[in-house]
């Protein structure tokens, strides 16, 4: 059995591992900073840590949606360090059995979709659960950590 944290960007179900996941803060506005990575909107102070803003529908490949009070910031751990990635909505906690994982499609793995750990049924939904790990190809860490490293 799976913990998954299970949030939305545009339409669309996404979800993450309860052991990948940090925190899960109310939107806050990033302040910017010049010649940061793509995706990365600026940066955070949580809780006296500073975090860089992540960009995940830009990511993904969607439009930017408008910011509202359901919009989100979910602390993930990743392979270029800690980051908040914003997230339309927190949907639910939701506890995976065995028999609702399935596998990416092999057809549908590829270098832009890295991301996609493995595929959850939750009721008559698909959900997509994210490996924070896989995110970002070795020059997207690099640039991310380098954000992190120049506070």
């Amino acid at each position: 059995m799976k913990e998954i944290i299970v949030f939305e960007l545009e339409a669309q179900r996404y979800g993450v591992e309860v052991k990948g996941l940090q925190g899960i803060e109310n939107y806050m506005e990033p302040t910017t900073m010049a010649d940061a990575p793509d995706h990365v909107l600026g940066i955070v102070n949580i809780r006296n840590m500073i975090y860089p803003v992540f960009n995940l529908a830009s990511k993904f490949g969607f439009d930017n949606s408008p910011i509202t009070e359901k919009t989100k910031m979910l602390i993930l751990n990743t392979n270029g360090g800690p980051l908040a990635c914003i997230v339309n909505d927190v949907a639910e906690m939701h506890v995976a059995k065995d028999e609702d994982v399935q596998s990416v499609p092999q057809m549908l793995r590829t270098d832009k979709t890295r991301y996609a750990e493995y595929i959850i049924r939750v009721e008559d939904n698909l959900v997509i659960v994210i490996d924070p790990d896989n995110l970002f190809d070795e020059t997207e860490a690099e640039k991310i950590a380098q954000v992190a490293d120049n506070i």
